[in-house]
């Protein structure tokens, strides 16, 4: 079966691989033989790989010997040749990665004895049955995650024994029709703070001339080693290089990829080589051919819903899918690379795995993306596939390795010498969905955001500029009653990336000012990463460094003032308000004080009190802005009644929700009960209940109510209610007023609302989740309004309010009204 991007489906290429493999193992022992590299037989058809290469670059592709494009579906072996304790069932916090393992292990017992347990470790921890499982689950390929102190004995000495390793690694996946791409998971001096360096105390390889040149050498070497192995498909060349997490290392990392990149290609000159992204991205490296490097493509990792600060929700998958995997496609298939997402996994039951698993791997393939997961194997204490699992095989029986810190040596001796023999349970329905049909998709429906801009209006006297780096250019459309002045609809498409530190990156609809001036306009809601924004602004000027005082939104709702005092100095923030969309913003000059207003709960506009007072200038700019806080494709932000006026006018307030409030005073029950609910609502927790004649109120004299200072577990409370009459592919909001008490010094809030949206039946899914703290929740006479927008996939969905408890001497309720659900309108 082709697919649209080219590639075989992956049990044919399953199929494929294993034929070819027979002839590879007579063809690799010949090399073994004569030595040296291979060199294209006389009569060799033109654009075949040399006989030495499984799989050739082709532009962005992989083809094999007959010119047939291949897509690699990986799974990782983690936990093999670099040790990450959780994968050991160890108590993480203490045991937090490998180098604390075997210390642990060191001191206890002594090094011999430690090397003595870590290769009984190694030995059985991945065999030949492992390998034939994956290749079974439907995998043509394993991504085997090393660690440098396997191949180093010393500082720029080869470890035999851990080249004989990976050896066997390979020939393992070959008997089993696999291919190999080879992932350096730690590297020389240490390449970030995470566990998965081995080492978080490790940060070394950026500043240490003597780390770096480790590492070119240790690939050389692995080069000059397996460069005639032909199920080796890809050298991978550090794993997640984020340093510190906050160190900008990208020029650092380009200099070493470079120089790795030089290293191999005077040994090996046609395998694929990958190079990593960095925090930031990809794009930094340019066109990998304008570098001279030759078959280099890149590598990246996302786990969306896990690390990048969105919900586990299918709608989190369907965004992240729409728009940064189609981003990556689109920048591959634009410079003519290949594109390797070397690492996911949606782990959650709730967000659709095992199905979601399936489609990500059918999405990703028809970008013409290689895509791997994490993990094919992990042991557990009790034994047996778990719910929410990261594995796709486990043991079945209890381990008995215990905690490492205080096992005797006999339990730590038999765990690891069982893990090549012991039973092993494997994910059945994993399996079974990986290697059947394609299943009906579980994600819901999302619009697309545009890979570039539409549009590029011009809108009279006004400047629509991006400012600072953008990764893409934006654009802009103006619509309605247009003015010199005022727009009906201005649209920015934007990919900037933050209003913050010292520079700025952002579209920009602007013009000079007057002396006295208030802009204005009603925003919808936007797409974009966690930290998107939209707003208001005065700037001394275009330029990305430029002393500005800002009101702006965040996607949840978060209300800001932003500024930067004087040009280049950081940015400063503080929080106003919480509101739902769609939201009036305006900002403005009066005399030699900035003004500014926001419509609140009610959509009615009221001043917010501005204290800063940056230096813009005598003539400053003003206008709207907008950023998705990503480099992939751009978000779009509306703005209805874009407008300046001279004197201060303000846009129409905008018209807020009209639906019934699903916690209106009917519905509740009359009957005495502790706790009592919301007829309808279903509570779950300690304290979630109903309260009469407490203030403030909305819309009636009962309100759904979390006491904070009555519980005293850590489980989250709330109530549920099915909500129907919807149309699937339909687009709603749920909005709900919450409310929260203030509490004194030393007392603790609950820590967190969510609303979410699921499926019904007997196996729900989160559709979409909109989380909120509630220290930013209005206290006193006012309240926020908090929104979560999903498309309905069925005619019926759970509505579900959460608060989640917070640590220390708790205290204060949290109470909601006006909980209303109705047609998005955006």
């Amino acid at each position: 079966m082709m697919h649209p991007a080219g590639g075989r489906s992956w049990s044919e290429a399953g199929r494929r691989v294993r034929r070819r493999w027979a002839w590879g193992l007579a063809l690799g022992a010949g090399l073994a033989v004569t030595g040296g590299a291979h060199a294209p037989a006389m009569g060799q058809a033109p654009g075949l790989p040399p006989a030495d290469v499984a799989l050739r670059v082709d532009g962005p592709r992989l083809v094999d010997r007959d010119g047939q494009p291949v897509v690699l579906r990986a799974i990782n072996l983690g936990n093999w040749l670099l040790i990450e304790p959780w994968m050991y069932d160890q108590v993480t916090g203490v045991v937090r990665d490998q180098a604390t393992f075997l210390s642990v292990l060191r001191s206890r017992f002594g090094p011999d004895e430690t090397d003595r347990l870590i290769g009984l470790h190694r030995a059985g921890w991945m065999t030949q049955r492992d390998f034939d499982t994956a290749a079974a689950a439907g995998f043509n390929c394993v991504r085997i995650p090393v660690s440098h102190v396997v191949l180093e004995s010393e500082p720029l000495v080869a470890d035999e024994a851990g080249f004989e390793l990976l050896a066997g690694a390979m020939a393992m996946a070959e008997r089993a029709g696999l291919y190999v791409v080879l992932d350096m998971h730690s590297v020389p001096g240490g390449q970030s703070t995470d566990q998965p360096s081995g080492d978080v105390t490790a940060n070394g390889l950026w500043t240490d001339p003597e780390a770096q040149e480790r590492l070119v050498w240790l690939w050389q070497r692995i080069a000059r080693r397996f460069k005639n192995t032909p199920n080796f498909v890809a050298y991978d060349l550090i794993n997640e290089p984020y340093g510190d997490f906050s160190t900008d290392v990208r020029a650092e990392l380009l200099d070493i990829v470079d120089r790795t990149v030089e290293a191999i290609r005077a040994v090996d000159p046609d395998r694929l080589i990958l190079a990593p992204g960095a925090l930031q991205g990809i794009r930094f490296y340019g066109d990998p051919a304008a570098r001279g490097w030759s078959n280099v493509g890149f590598t990246e990792h996302f786990y969306p819903g896990l690390f990048d600060g969105s919900p586990p929700t299918l709608g989190t998958h369907a965004r992240f899918l729409a728009s940064t995997l189609r981003d990556r496609a689109d920048l591959a298939q634009s410079l003519g690379v290949p594109y390797f997402w070397g690492e996911f996994n949606p782990v959650f039951d709730r967000a659709g795995a095992p199905e979601l698993v399936r489609e990500v791997f059918d999405r990703a393939e028809s970008l013409g993306v290689h895509s791997g997961i994490w993990t094919l194997k992990r042991a557990t204490g009790p034994g047996g596939v778990r719910a929410d699992n990261w594995y796709l095989t486990t043991n079945a029986a209890p381990l008995g390795l215990g905690d490492i810190r205080t096992s005797p040596l006999s339990a730590i001796d038999g765990a690891f010498s069982s893990l090549g023999s012991m039973a092993l349970e494997t994910d059945g329905a994993m399996v079974d969905v990986l290697t059947g049909a394609a299943p009906a998709s579980v994600l819901p429906r999302v619009e697309m955001p545009p890979l570039t801009a539409p549009a590029r209006d011009a809108w009279n006297t006004w400047s629509i500029a991006d400012i600072g780096a953008v990764a893409r250019p934006g654009g802009q459309a103006v619509g309605g009653a247009v003015t010199p002045v005022s727009a009906d609809v201005l649209t920015l498409y934007g990919a900037g990336l933050d209003l913050f530190g010292r520079e700025d990156s952002l579209r920009l609809a602007s013009r000079a000012m007057p002396s006295d001036f208030v802009v204005s306009g009603v925003f919808g809601p936007f797409e974009g990463a966690r930290f998107a924004q939209a707003g208001v602004t005065v700037r001394a000027s275009e330029s990305a460094g430029a002393p500005h005082v800002s009101l702006l939104a965040f996607p949840d709702g978060r209300v800001y003032v932003k500024s930067r005092g004087i040009a280049g100095a950081t940015t400063s923030q503080r929080h106003v308000m919480t509101s739902g969309f769609p939201v009036g913003l305006a900002i403005g000059r009066s005399g030699d004080s900035f003004v500014a207003w926001g419509t609140n709960e009610d959509g009615q506009w009221e001043e917010i009190p501005l204290f800063e007072r940056p230096g813009v200038g005598t003539s400053p700019r003003a206008g709207f802005f907008g950023l998705a806080n990503r480099a992939g494709p751009l978000s779009v932000f509306r703005i209805a009644d874009a407008r300046l006026d001279v004197p201060a006018r303000l846009a129409p307030a905008p018209v807020l929700d009209s639906g019934v409030n699903l916690l209106g005073n009917p519905s509740f029950e009359t009957s005495a009960g502790t706790p009592s609910v919301a007829t309808g609502w279903s509570p779950f927790g300690e304290r979630m209940t109903r309260e009469v004649d407490w203030v403030p109120v909305r819309q009636g004299s009962a309100l759904l109510a979390y006491r904070h200072w009555e519980t005293t577990g850590n489980d989250p409370s709330g109530a549920t209610q099915v909500v129907g009459g919807l149309v699937p592919g339909e687009r709603y909001v749920l909005t709900v007023y919450a409310n929260r008490d203030a509490v004194g010094p030393g007392r603790a809030l609950a820590e967190a609302i969510e609303l979410r949206v699921e499926t019904t039946g007997s196996n729900p899914r989160w559709l979409e989740s909109a989380r909120f703290e509630v220290e930013r929740v209005a206290t006193g006479s006012r309240w926020s309004r908090l929104q979560v927008r999903f498309v309905a996939t069925d005619a019926e969905h759970l509505a579900r309010v959460v608060v989640y408890p917070g640590s220390g001497q708790r205290d204060g309720a949290v109470k909601f009204d006006g909980l209303v659900l109705e047609a998005d309108r955006r």
